[in-house]
């Protein structure tokens, strides 16, 4: 039932224009697909929110997925007091996971939210389906089969239940976004922030320039300036730790995995070396592997260090955030920090999703180039969406928002696109590219993994594999050759990448492998 106690803000003509739209679908039973596509602090939720309550005034269900687990308690938060909703996720205690599927089940609650395992919920007599953050990586299972996108699941679904399934995003997947323009979706624009509040202006600063700088001194300033006038400041960072290299300053040897041959990142709070892929862990050494010179030097940074530098400054007004917090920790950070009891957030990606902190007027990002100097076809739309996102948490309440951006890349056209907070401009200048280079959405990608204790066999089973796919037209196989992650736990890891232009699924029969050393991902969304 709907909850009559709470209503909520009003509608602005956007708004409102988004929910006559879509409303109209859910009371036709029509399945189709809108891209609802908004800038950062555009007012989606509420959108979202009213969306289900129309569905639930026809007695009809709906799914909200959001991209992280540790966005639940927000989520709960902005739903609760307008109506009921069951969670399902994979860190549910058994019981209460299966109390709450039963629930949905039933009937006895209509509305299912959860991350991407709650496309999977019994919600009967589906009205709608929300997807929010839609070009968020978290929706791909990755690491296990089967290697499902629960926004294609989601689309799928909707089509069935004969509902209407939306998109939201500020910065939509490029192929959604291409879908949207070629009209396979249907887009709606929220081109302006709640109460014509503006974008934060956002700045680069040339790390070329202060080389030996974490934080930059102009950053510094203006971290020192918002904390005077009491307003808060989130830190990004896209790295957990305190160093992610270890290093000998004598015979120059890194302290790697034993396993995966990677470097071991530090974690100072628990005084311990982590694999951040096959989790090995070790005590520090005192002495180097190696040469056994005494003193260990550490190289990079990561949320840890940057904690630790600007509690030099400011004490314990600051607070850290990333996947090392548990999600009951998590919840506690959040209500502190919007309470304003700390007024300084480091955080990795998970700061970047959905808050809504109006006292943030700061937001500075410490290695802007992170994740753009991948060798990944998606590396620069991800490095614009978490950019435009984490610069989205800027200025979402009555004071204006700054973004200070350190890179060593000021110049690339991502960052003109970034500063100008033009999204389509940078779509322009993707889609050119990948139409070039034959990325999707102009193909199809299907990603083989291959892993074993032994190189040569590993190889083998990749040599074989190409030669059973027919040549044809619009087909390419690339490979095989060694990952990226060239090594995780004791097995090696090659890969093969196939293009497909048109229907793929011939493919299947030539791909089929009973072999545990072979996996096969469609529609992948990272190459390495």
């Amino acid at each position: 039932s709907v909850r009559e106690q709470a209503t909520g803000p009003k509608l602005n003509r956007w708004q409102k224009n988004a929910v006559s739209e879509i409303g109209k679908a859910i009371r036709e039973r029509k399945h189709r697909v809108y891209l609802l596509y908004g800038v950062t602090g555009s007012g989606k939720t509420e959108i979202y929110i009213n969306l289900i309550l129309k569905a639930l005034e026809m007695d009809l269900g709906a799914i909200f997925l959001y991209p992280e687990i540790g966005l639940t308690p927000l989520y709960q938060e902005r739903f609760n007091p307008r109506f009921p909703s069951l969670v399902l996720h994979s860190s549910l205690n058994p019981k209460l996971r299966r109390k709450n599927w039963h629930g949905l089940r039933k009937g006895l609650v209509r509305v299912g939210i959860g991350p991407r395992s709650a496309i999977f919920g019994p919600v009967p007599n589906l009205g709608i389906i929300i997807v929010d953050e839609e070009h968020s990586t978290s929706y791909k299972e990755m690491f296990r089969s089967p290697y499902y996108h629960a926004r294609e699941v989601a689309i799928a679904r909707s089509r069935y239940a004969s509902c209407p399934v939306v998109l939201g995003s500020a910065t939509p997947s490029v192929e959604t976004f291409h879908r949207a323009i070629i009209r396979d979706y249907q887009m709606i624009r929220l081109p302006r922030r709640i109460d014509q509040r503006k974008l934060p202006e956002v700045q680069t600063i040339d790390l070329k320039r202060e080389k030996r700088r974490v934080i930059t001194n102009r950053l510094r300033e203006e971290l020192l300036d918002t904390i005077a006038r009491n307003e808060q400041a989130i830190i990004f960072i896209n790295r957990k730790g305190y160093a992610p290299v270890v290093i000998c300053p004598d015979c120059g040897k890194t302290v790697r995995c034993p396993d995966c041959g990677i470097p071991l990142v530090y974690y100072k709070r628990e005084a311990i070396l982590r694999c951040n892929y096959c989790f090995h862990g070790e005590r520090l050494p005192e002495t180097c592997p190696n040469c056994h010179h005494k003193g260990l030097k550490m190289l990079g940074i990561g949320t840890e260090r940057i904690e630790e530098t600007l509690r030099k400054h400011f004490g314990d007004k600051v607070i850290r955030v990333d996947r090392e917090k548990v999600r009951s920790d998590l919840a506690r950070i959040y209500t502190q920090f919007k309470s304003r009891d700390r007024l300084l957030m480091v955080g990795t990606t998970l700061v970047t999703k959905g808050h809504d902190f109006p006292n943030v007027t700061l937001v500075g990002v410490i290695n802007g180039d992170q994740v753009l100097n991948l060798p990944d076809f998606r590396s620069a739309e991800y490095t614009f969406q978490t950019l435009t996102q984490v610069a989205g948490r800027a200025g979402r309440g009555k004071r204006p928002g700054r973004v200070i951006v350190q890179t060593h890349q000021p110049n690339h056209p991502l960052f003109q696109s970034v500063r100008s907070h033009d999204y389509e401009r940078f779509y322009h200048d993707e889609i050119m590219l990948r139409r070039e280079l034959n990325y999707p959405p102009f193909c199809r990608l299907i990603l083989i993994r291959l892993r074993g204790k032994r190189v040569d066999s590993v190889k083998k089973i990749g040599v074989e594999i190409k030669g059973n796919i027919p040549s044809r037209p619009g087909v390419s196989v690339y490979g095989p050759v060694p990952s990226f992650r060239r090594k995780i736990g004791k097995d090696y890891n090659f890969i093969m990448l196939i293009k497909v232009k048109g229907d793929h699924g011939w493919l299947k029969d030539y791909l089929k492998s009973k072999d545990p050393r072979v996996s096969v991902d469609v529609d992948p969304i990272s190459t390495i």
